[in-house]
């Protein structure tokens, strides 16, 4: 077998074999992330407008700029 003939057909299946499980528990891991982050985040975020609003009373105006913000950022993430 030439050289190339053992890259394509022993060392580069073999190879593929032993990386692909660890990266995609990698991929896995970083959505598990990524959502606990956005979930901490979401909370963060309407604790905050809840504690504003109790001080001057405009519930509407401070959960719709909390509305518009997160979908800025949830579509930010996926563009």
């Amino acid at each position: 077998m030439s050289k190339w003939q053992k890259l394509t057909r022993v060392t580069l299946p073999r190879a593929f074999g032993i990386v692909i499980p660890a990266y995609s528990n990698e991929v896995i891991f970083m959505l598990k992330g990524s959502a606990l982050a956005s979930t901490i985040a979401l909370m963060d975020i309407t604790g905050v407008a809840r504690t504003i609003s109790a001080r001057t009373y405009t519930l509407m105006e401070l959960f719709f700029c909390c509305w518009y913000r997160l979908s800025i950022a949830v579509v930010g993430h996926f563009v």
